[in-house]
């Protein structure tokens, strides 16, 4: 659960996990609406807001209507597929996937 710290003139969030039982929000969107208008760096915070609720609730909780104007929306729904399988199915075995991966992401 996520509640806010105030300390030297930042704002820091932290997770609750010593009472598993106490909910600050009740779903994905509630908690990453509560998380970037709370003030402050409202945009860092709702990136780790929705990485930690993401990971609690899973990607079925993100309302639909808010991929309807994402911009770049297929990039980011095959780079987020890419994560999720990439390490899981094949890197590290010098197979032909590694060098599909390697001419989709090259290094810098």
């Amino acid at each position: 659960m996520l509640h806010l710290l105030d300390g030297c003139g930042n704002q820091w969030y932290r997770l609750r996990t010593s009472d598993p039982h106490h909910r600050v929000v009740s779903s994905f969107e509630e908690g990453v609406i509560r998380a970037v208008n709370h003030g402050g760096d409202s945009d860092s915070t709702g990136l780790i807001a929705g990485h930690l609720l993401g990971a609690q609730y899973g990607a079925a909780a993100i309302p639909a209507r808010w991929f309807d104007r994402l911009e770049l929306r297929q990039v980011i729904v095959q780079i987020a597929e890419d994560v999720e399988r990439i390490p899981r199915e094949y890197c590290g075995y010098d197979g032909e996937f590694d060098q599909q991966i390697e001419l989709a992401y090259p290094g810098s």
